[in-house]
């Protein structure tokens, strides 16, 4: 396995285009906690076109089923909260919703999501929906706030934002478990 420096290093000419580049490179690399661990501490770092990388070749993996552990998922939650490029967070916003999320970090994942939505870039916040919606369907607590923002995006969102929409599933709010309406 490549150090973090020689990782970096292969990473750093990343221009936010060739992705071809990065095949090349997740082609090198084992998909194993070692490289996770590496490719969330470059996504961690400032270097816009170092995040946007590692976020793309984390993305790569978890679409390839590679487990990541609860410690890279609570670090990858995390990193949604940092600035960096809207690429690097409609990265992390594709991949979180298909990881087995800590219990510790679902608040957390929500109170970032929210937030997100603030997001100018059209594509993230339709991400940000998606991923809302996952995270109530299997938290079923958080399906009365999820559906209240849907319901809200659906008639205010940008049309590309609302066609993402149309292709998420209902929610059942009368399956869930609590009422998180009452925690605010």
């Amino acid at each position: 396995m490549a150090s973090i420096f020689q990782l970096g290093a292969k990473l750093q000419h990343f221009d936010g285009k060739d992705t071809d580049s990065l095949l090349r490179v997740a082609a090198t690399l084992s998909p194993d906690r070692s490289t996770i661990d590496h490719l969330i501490s470059l996504a961690e770092r400032s270097d816009a076109p170092m995040q946007t990388a590692a976020t793309w070749l984390l993305k790569h993996f978890q679409s390839r089923d590679v487990s990541f552990t609860p410690a890279q998922v609570t670090r990858l939650v995390e990193q949604l909260r940092c600035p960096g490029p809207w690429e690097s967070r409609l990265h992390l916003v594709q991949i979180l919703p298909n990881l087995a999320l800590p219990a510790a970090c679902t608040e957390q994942l929500f109170q970032s999501l929210v937030a997100t939505l603030s997001e100018c870039n059209k594509f993230v916040r339709a991400w940000v929906y998606t991923a809302l919606h996952s995270l109530a369907l299997r938290h079923r607590d958080y399906a009365p706030e999820v559906v209240l923002l849907l319901d809200q995006a659906s008639r205010d969102e940008a049309a590309s934002v609302r066609a993402r929409l149309r292709q998420l599933e209902p929610l059942d709010i009368h399956s869930t478990s609590s009422d998180r309406l009452g925690d605010a």
